[in-house]
């Protein structure tokens, strides 16, 4: 990366640095003498864009923590003169800001604006409104819009709130805050300065508005992100066709940008088909790390081609990434060679089970990405990204065959690997059995340091074997390196939501699955969740309706995915469920295992009484999370097996369950907002009253002094009831079926002696869809009795 462009980057992420400084009253930043230099003097006879001010004097009073090799002057003119430019590297950055700023402003204010009876709001009052709680899909009811909390990107900071103002006070905390870890960035390279400096800037600035004026939705963060990407992108166009002029910058017509749509396929069945239930938990957990990893490796390395930084990774989760690069005849034929290069890497490292696709890129205009048009762009990526999945891994096969020779001669020698059965197993040792293929021992090397490690260093610069290119420490190596979901100014951060339950944590070995299975009320078993929002392609396309632009959109992705992994990991360390085997308050931390969670959806193990309960809690904190918006939901799926069932076979039971969940209807209409466990639909609200029966059938099987106050004969035949309903609804009209209600008045009746408890079990009986639904509390209360 050319110096010229990191001050280009450096100066675009701080332009606006100064809307913070000025909402938080430092007033010993504003410099009055450069008023008439860097502000607008507006007809109304007063200066505009007074914020460039405290952007220039922020810059020039901590000059020394900028790298070494840089012009800090010229990053300061660059920055601070955006509203006022005179040189051709100011107009980029004017321009890179007009474009971030055109394609999201507009007034969606109204709804929270002040009633004409209340004193108008300052410009610094206005508080950043949460992105998630606007969403809004057809046929859905409009939320109530909520907030972003004043706070640092850290633990339950992401939830939404419905405080409608801030004050300077708060600003100034945080200003406070912020500058004391900028300072720390002091010493760093040029590109670990500007890594470094985006995860700061992620921290600060996620709550706080870009504009005041009109939306209040797009943060500081997001759109000094894309400011910097679209600058960059600029400049690097225009250089290379030599029109380095105001007015080729400012032609809208032109196509100068290209989006690369990246995707990862196969990645379900490449998790779970583990070939053996050694280390199974090891890798389950590095392989959908790996996912994840793989996304950052590739669009690094994509971007680093092309001299460009992190910020022209416009959203990148769950393997699935938008790269923003210029549109030139380099960039076109280099990217053809690097389409070979990444699918060449895949078929080495996975010979084909999965696939990494980069599509041939949309090119766009400025125009294209204003907001008038910004959704038909949007579509149109994502059309481009389809056609690459239906040509995946063509360039490789077409230059190296469809037999991987190399391989085969090493299959026939040593085997195939007992993990994953598709690369060649190491030698085995003298008297030994094969040896995992060395793809594999990496991913069980890492799968075992991840849950406990604070420290990641990812390489994209490079294509190496995954093990080279990824590593992970327990201790603070230096320079480079990520922190690991706790935040240390002068690293970039790193979210991950790996955890998984100790046998003994000082020699870093978690539990395996039959010992998790062991700490489940009853019967021994395990559980698998599966879940994921509801309609989200709907909400990506739809949602934010003609509000649309790549700063919301960029955003939308960021916090949902910051919820399902970093808020995640918090909410799993923090949070307790009652354990009927233990008689106390448990950590999720201390059972809960996760094989993946991040972008929309999460996937995780542990006792099937934990994980019910698990299920149930999450839904609520996404609710919280989304204000309890009507348009963001999840569905999700429980599977409980014996520990030592394949996880393939788990999950694929969960899938199962899951998909009846996105069935779900209400009054004729697939609604889905459902769960499905012991073959059973509800919706959320009525699981946990389920929950809260099942555990009442606990509590009335279990023996005490002597004896139970209901038997466990009673209970099944409420399953049998169950089932002749469900078969009634089916359509199964036999007399046997039809008389089910009748028959449970009787068994009740004969049976039951405690009014409270034979009016209790009466309701399940109510209706059809009561004496179904109650499978799900009848087989909870069964199962904590069972030790088999």
């Amino acid at each position: 990366m050319s110096a010229v462009i990191s001050e280009i980057i450096i100066a675009s992420y701080l332009h606006d640095v100064g809307k913070f400084a000025q909402r938080a009253d430092i007033a010993e930043l504003r410099d009055e003498s450069l008023v008439g230099q860097i502000c607008k003097l507006q007809k109304g006879g007063w200066y505009s864009h007074q914020h460039a001010l405290y952007t220039h004097g922020f810059i020039e009073k901590y000059r020394d923590v900028f790298p070494d090799g840089l012009n800090v002057m010229s990053i300061n003119k660059l920055a601070a003169y955006h509203h006022s430019p005179s040189e051709y590297e100011e107009w980029v950055i004017s321009q890179g800001d007009r474009l971030s700023s055109g394609s999201d402003r507009c007034n969606i204010y109204t709804q929270d604006q002040p009633s004409s009876d209340k004193k108008p709001l300052q410009f610094y009052e206005k508080p950043m409104l949460h992105i998630i709680s606007t969403v809004h899909i057809p046929e859905r009811k409009q939320n109530q819009n909520a907030f972003c909390r004043m706070r640092p990107l850290q633990e339950d900071a992401i939830l939404a709130e419905k405080t409608d103002t801030v004050g300077s006070g708060e600003y100034r905390t945080l200003w406070d805050a912020f500058v004391q870890d900028f300072k720390k960035l002091r010493g760093l390279s040029e590109a670990d300065f500007i890594d470094a400096l985006d995860s700061l800037a992620e921290r600060y600035w996620w709550c706080i508005p870009s504009a005041t004026n009109t939306d209040a939705d797009i943060s500081l963060y997001q759109h000094a992100k894309a400011t910097a990407a679209f600058a960059s992108a600029l400049f690097l166009y225009h250089r290379e066709l030599g029109s380095e002029t105001q007015s080729a910058l400012e032609n809208n017509a032109e196509k100068k940008f290209l989006f690369i749509k990246g995707d990862i396929s196969g990645i379900q069945s490449y998790i779970f088909d583990l070939k053996t239930t050694k280390d199974s938990a090891k890798l389950l957990r590095a392989k959908s790390f790996q996912i994840a990893a793989l996304g950052e490796i590739m669009s690094g390395y994509i971007v680093q081609q092309f001299g460009l930084s992190k910020a022209n990774i416009l959203t990148a989760a769950g393997g699935n990434f938008i790269v923003l690069l210029p549109n030139t005849k380099t960039v076109r034929e280099r990217l053809s060679h690097i389409q070979l290069e990444i699918e060449e890497y895949a078929l080495s490292e996975f010979a084909g089970k999965l696939s990494v696709i980069v599509s041939d890129g949309t090119a766009a205009s400025q125009q294209d990405v204003q907001k008038e048009h910004v959704c038909t762009l949007i579509n149109a990526i994502g059309q481009d990204g389809d056609a690459a999945k239906q040509k995946k891994m063509q360039k490789a096969l077409a230059k190296n065959g469809h037999v991987l020779s190399e391989l085969y001669t090493e299959l026939q020698q040593f085997g195939a690997c007992p993990c994953c059965g598709v690369l060649p197993a190491q030698p085995a040792e003298t008297g030994g059995a094969a040896r995992p293929c060395k793809n594999c021992q990496k991913l069980i090397d890492i799968g075992r340091g991840l849950v406990k490690s604070s420290y990641l260093k990812i390489d994209s610069d490079a294509l190496r074997h995954f093990g080279q290119s990824v590593h992970v420490s327990r201790s603070d190596q230096g320079k480079g390196w990520s922190s690991i979901n706790t935040f240390y100014s002068g690293h970039p951060a790193a979210y991950l939501p790996y955890t998984a339950p100790w046998k003994d944590e000082t020699k870093g070995e978690p539990l395996t699955f039959e010992e998790i299975a062991q700490k489940a009320a009853g019967n021994k078993k395990i559980a698998m969740f599966k879940a994921d929002i509801d309609n989200l392609g709907l909400i990506f396309s739809s949602g934010l309706g003609k509000r649309i632009s790549f700063s919301r959109y960029a955003d939308m992705s960021h916090m949902m995915h910051y919820f399902f992994s970093a808020y995640y990991t918090w909410f799993v360390h923090t949070h307790r469920y009652y354990s009927s085997q233990t008689k106390e308050d448990v950590l999720y931390a201390d059972v809960i295992y996760t094989v993946f969670s991040g972008g929309d959806d999460l996937c995780i193990l542990g006792p099937w009484d934990a994980v019910l309960q698990f299920a149930a809690d999450f839904q609520v904190e996404l609710v919280k999370f989304s204000a309890g918006n009507d348009s963001i939901h999840i569905s999700g799926g429980i599977s409980i097996a014996s520990p030592g069932i394949p996880v393939k076979n788990i999950a694929q039971m969960a899938e199962s369950e899951l998909d009846k969940s996105k069935e779900y209807k209400k009054h004729g209409q697939i609604v889905k907002n459902a769960i499905t466990v012991f073959d059973t639909t509800v919706d959320w609200e009525t699981y946990r009253k389920l929950l809260a029966d099942g555990k009442k059938f606990q509590q009335y099987l279990t023996v005490q002094e002597g004896h139970a106050q209901l038997s466990a004969a009673v209970v099944y035949k409420l399953i049998d009831f169950a089932n002749r309903a469900k078969a009634v609804s089916k359509g199964n009209l036999n007399a046997h079926n039809l008389l089910w209600v009748s028959h449970l008045h009787y068994m009740i009746s004969h049976n039951i002696r405690n009014a409270e408890i034979r009016d209790w079990l009466l309701g399940f009986g109510a209706n059809t869809e009561t004496i179904i639904q109650s499978r799900i509390a009848v087989s909870y209360g069964l199962y904590t009795q069972r030790t088999n």
